[in-house]
């Protein structure tokens, strides 16, 4: 089968170096408004590789695909490609930059689409899993989990993670924190109960050489 992809920046080359490894994937179609990076990313690919002049095509060509496009279009590709082919997808998170559009995204979905938690995946979690599955230490009654990255510290000029532009980063609350959040519904097979839910969230290092940090680099999550 053909894979789509939308967007073909960072992350769309680990979406690209995975999916050559699944034997069921027989090309690639990609789409960005940059030849450039759709020339760039169709170069690590070890399968054939079709690079698409619009969404149409790109559709068109496809049996599912992966929207991996800057934050606040991920609503508007999703309903750009579903017009032309009922499709299941991958979405990067956060799914949308507000709530409402979020949900919207979630309704107008094909079923077989995901969010993009990969961290599922990670052969830490399958051990825990088959862990729990086992019983072999009991019930699970706690979940704790930390996410610790020193980007912050060592990185001493901004990026694109230090921005509060839409097209730019959720912070570390949306960008890391929520693949544990993930993971505790994962492993404890349990619902988050929103209302039970207290965020913590702040900006230690506050400055770069080239400017202010305008997103938390840090963020905690408790509840039940």
């Amino acid at each position: 089968m053909i894979i789509g992809i939308v967007g073909c920046g960072g992350i769309a080359r680990a979406h690209v170096s995975a999916l050559c490894l699944n034997p069921l994937v027989t090309g690639l179609a990609l789409y960005d408004v940059s030849a450039d990076n759709v020339q760039l990313l169709s170069e690590i690919s070890t399968v054939p590789v079709i690079c698409c002049q619009d969404l149409k095509q790109l559709a068109g060509v496809s049996e599912g695909f992966v929207i991996c496009t800057p934050n606040h279009l991920h609503v508007s590709v999703a309903e750009e490609v579903l017009r032309y082919k009922q499709l299941p997808f991958v979405c990067e998170k956060p799914l949308s930059t507000d709530l409402n559009s979020a949900q919207y995204l979630q309704e107008i979905a094909p079923q077989g689409s995901i969010v993009s938690f990969n961290y599922r995946y990670n052969r830490v979690i399958d051990t825990m899993m088959r862990l729990r599955n086992k019983r072999d230490l009991g019930e699970l009654h706690f979940f704790s989990a930390e996410f610790n990255k020193n980007s912050a510290l060592t990185r001493h000029h901004l990026t694109w993670r230090d921005s509060a532009r839409q097209s730019k980063s959720s912070g570390a609350l949306g960008d890391l924190s929520c693949h544990l959040l993930d993971l505790f519904c994962f492993i404890g097979e349990s619902p988050v109960v929103v209302d039970g839910i207290r965020t913590v969230k702040g900006t230690r290092v506050g400055a770069k050489s080239d400017g202010r940090v305008e997103v938390d680099d840090n963020g905690y999550v408790m509840g039940s």
